[in-house]
């Protein structure tokens, strides 16, 4: 039987999560303080630990660092009601962070993807492919999914820094709608504006996929090779850049001492 530590302060919160885990079959020591959670850690190497953050005059950090000393091996889960992006960032890395928190959009997106093409084929939509034309749209999808991340980051640095909503992706989005082909075909919107149309990622993904999917292309025809080309250009370019402007941002909040109002 699997042993755990849940380190919790409020009592009624302790007590809960005590008799949850026990229900679903853990053996499970409390600790109501970081010292008496150091203290069992000094005895008992836990594969996992549950942690409050803000304990007592030390906090759940410091039961991680303890944690990770005793095993390397050990998962902590660490729980606040009060989080911020300073503790976020003391207890993981920015790469895991940034990870992290795209991964849940990564997946809703992926569903409603999946969800979009099962309405299509009810509907009677017929989708030609080989093999290699559906795993040149796998590809595409990759590099829909990497081309579009910069664009986060860069929202997340400077929401960060004006501390406003997510105006980047929010503009981004706006205008991919518009310039990307999604909403009508490109061939009507206006002269002026088409030199704009090439400056969207998903302009390039939508083309090679419909390519893919509806004419049977793969990266063997021209058309969609470049398409992925364009794809990586854009990716290598901008991932930097987006990571850099984070970096800087962030260097400047926590400098500032404004971390914590995040």
């Amino acid at each position: 039987m699997t042993r755990l530590l849940v380190v919790e302060d409020d009592a009624a919160v302790r007590s809960t999560l005590v008799t949850f885990l026990e229900l679903e079959g853990y053996a499970v020591d409390a600790a109501a303080s970081t010292h008496e959670a150091l203290q069992r850690l000094s005895e008992t190497a836990y594969p996992i630990i549950l942690s409050d953050i803000y304990l007592d005059e030390r906090t759940g950090l410091d039961v991680l660092e303890a944690a990770r000393q005793a095993n390397p091996a050990c998962a902590v889960i660490l729980m606040t009601a009060r989080g911020t992006m300073e503790t976020v960032l003391s207890a993981t890395t920015v790469a895991t962070f940034l990870a992290g928190s795209s991964a849940f959009r990564f997946v809703e997106s992926t569903v409603f993807l999946l969800a979009a093409m099962a309405v299509g084929i009810g509907l009677g939509a017929v989708f030609t492919g080989s093999p290699a034309s559906l795993l040149s749209v796998v590809l595409i999808l990759g590099l829909l999914v990497a081309s579009h991340l910069p664009i986060g980051i860069l929202g997340a640095a400077l929401s960060m820094k004006t501390k406003l909503g997510d105006p980047v992706a929010q503009i981004f989005s706006w205008l991919t709608q518009l310039l990307s082909g999604i909403l009508y075909p490109l061939n009507i919107v206006p002269l002026w504006l088409r030199p704009f149309t090439l400056f969207t990622p998903l302009t390039y993904s939508l083309d090679a996929a419909r390519r893919c999917l509806i004419n049977g292309d793969s990266l063997l025809q021209p058309a969609v090779y470049w398409n992925i080309v364009y794809l990586l250009l854009y990716v290598v370019i901008s991932f930097p850049i987006a990571l850099y402007a984070f970096k800087r941002s962030f260097e400047s909040v926590r400098r500032d001492g404004e971390l914590g109002h995040y």
